[in-house]
Formats: C-alpha cells, sequence, structure tokens
C-alpha cells in the first residue's frame, strides 16, 4: 500500500509543475520603470521630489484559484520594497482578471506647522483589472471605493474615485520565464 502511495504521489507531483508551467496567467510580472512622487524623499520646502519605479506581479495558481501578490521597487534602491495589500481574483473571463484590494482604517494626517496631526481615516476598496495580451500583462488601477470617518470615527462621506490620471494607473508587465 505504501509503495501505491508512493508512486500515485510520483506521478501527480510533476503534473501539478505542468499545470502551472502552462498556464499563461502563472510566473512574475515586472513593469517598465515609471517616474512617480517619492513620499519618502520630501524636502522641506513644497516642491515634490520624484524617483523611478517597478511594479512587480506574481501570479500562482493552487488548483482552479489563482494567488496574485505585488510589490514596488524604487529603481536606484532594489532593497526598498512596498508590498501592496492582499488581492482578491473577483472574476477571470478570457484574457482578463478583476482584481479587488481592501484597507480598512487607514489614517490620513495634516501638519498645520504644529506637529503631524490625524484628520480622518478612511476604508477603501481598490479595483484592478488584468489583460493579458501576445505575452503582456496589462495592468489597470481604474477606481478606488472609499468610505471617510472623522478623528472618533464618525461617518463623514463616501466616494468613488476614477483612478486614471494616476501615473501608475496604467502599465504593461512583462514575464521573465518567456
Amino acid at each position: 500500500m505504501r509503495k501505491l502511495l508512493f508512486i500515485l504521489v510520483l506521478i501527480t507531483l510533476p503534473l501539478a509543475g505542468t499545470a502551472q508551467e502552462n498556464d499563461p496567467w502563472v510566473g512574475t510580472w515586472t513593469s517598465e520603470s515609471y517616474r512617480d512622487w517619492d513620499p519618502d524623499n520630501q524636502n522641506n520646502s513644497d516642491e515634490l521630489v520624484y524617483t523611478d519605479y517597478k511594479l512587480i506581479i506574481r501570479i500562482t495558481k493552487n488548483g482552479d484559484s489563482y494567488n496574485v501578490r505585488a510589490k514596488t521597487l524604487k529603481v536606484k534602491d532594489p532593497s526598498y520594497s512596498f508590498y501592496h495589500d492582499p488581492f482578491t481574483v473577483k472574476r477571470l473571463a478570457g484574457n482578463s482578471m478583476w482584481l479587488e484590494s481592501y484597507a480598512k482604517k487607514v489614517p490620513f494626517t495634516v501638519d498645520y506647522g504644529y506637529g503631524p496631526k490625524i484628520d480622518s481615516y478612511s476604508d477603501n476598496t481598490y479595483y484592478y483589472k488584468l489583460t493579458l495580451n501576445n505575452g503582456v500583462l496589462h495592468y489597470s488601477y481604474y477606481k478606488v471605493y472609499s468610505v471617510e470617518y472623522d478623528p472618533n470615527m464618525r461617518y463623514r462621506k463616501e466616494e468613488t474615485l476614477n483612478t486614471r490620471d494616476i501615473r501608475s494607473s496604467e502599465l504593461n508587465l512583462y514575464n521573465d520565464d518567456w
């Protein structure tokens, strides 16, 4: 019985690896560099400081379910990594995958000259679409739904924002494994 179980395990392991290898979504996808605001390197003036970034998306598959993770790297400082909130795959149809990400109680701080103070909090749902076409993964961050609260967590308002004007909202990513 143990021999039979061992043989079954040996047979199924290569099949699991092959399923991942043959799936065009699976892999590590990297964008070309793009320029955006650098919140970590702001000087004391009102002038914004910009730097170059790359977006990296890793897609794995377990059975019929996909796991999508993302991080942003600074080109000049690869040790800097900003990991995005976890994605949930909401829908997969043809060559498109729709994702959502959720962040709860995100603080917004302001400084009126006497130190930073929390002005509000928000619960945010971010919406993304990945489109796979000819070996290129197109990333689109297209909207955010936000519920805003005052510093005491009393409801203020809710709104849906179109994010197409953000510099990194539309990117093409490439898989090094091709």
